[in-house]
């Protein structure tokens, strides 16, 4: 129940989440953290919030996905992970704790909302994000939640605040 949308434009870095995640009951609240500060960048997460945080909690640890050790990767984790960092640059984190580098265009998205996002950024701003190096940073944040509002729209299991930090 979460997305997270990652956006490079204009030399600045855009990281967003937003709040929707189920309790320990089944229901829904919008009350949940996703995005965190880890050194001079951001994660933003999707999937179980305890693999979540100890993603979170690793990363603050070792820097990088590559850096922690194979006996301190848990066996059984269920979250992937946008990671924002200067640069800027824009990372996924997949659940075997490989990365992939988010190039060309430079936006992506995760969770269950991903691929209503990766639709509405790329009607938005062009499927090979064409207009990303130009772009203000108002137009960027505006951009990042009109997608997220689209998402919103679509996936019931997505909505809550919009949380959206920057790096640049």
């Amino acid at each position: 129940m979460s997305i997270g949308i990652g956006l490079i434009a204009g030399g600045m870095g855009f990281l967003a989440a937003d709040t929707m995640a189920a309790g320990d009951d089944g229901n829904a609240r919008t009350d949940s953290t996703k995005i965190f500060r880890v050194h001079d960048g951001y994660i933003a997460y999707s999937g179980d919030i305890p693999s979540g945080q100890r993603l979170v909690a690793l990363l603050k640890k070792y820097q990088s996905p590559e850096l922690i050790p194979s006996d301190e990767k848990p066996k059984s984790f269920n979250a992937e992970a946008l990671w924002l960092s200067p640069g800027p640059k824009l990372t996924m984190i997949q659940c075997d704790f490989s990365t992939l580098p988010i190039l060309r265009p430079a936006f992506f998205a995760i969770g269950c909302g991903d691929s209503y996002a990766l639709g509405a950024l790329s009607a938005i701003v062009g499927i090979r994000g064409e207009g990303l190096k130009i772009m203000s940073p108002d137009i960027a944040i505006r951009t990042i939640r009109d997608a997220m509002h689209i998402v919103f729209t679509w996936n019931k299991h997505c909505g809550g605040r919009i949380k959206i930090k920057t790096v640049g």
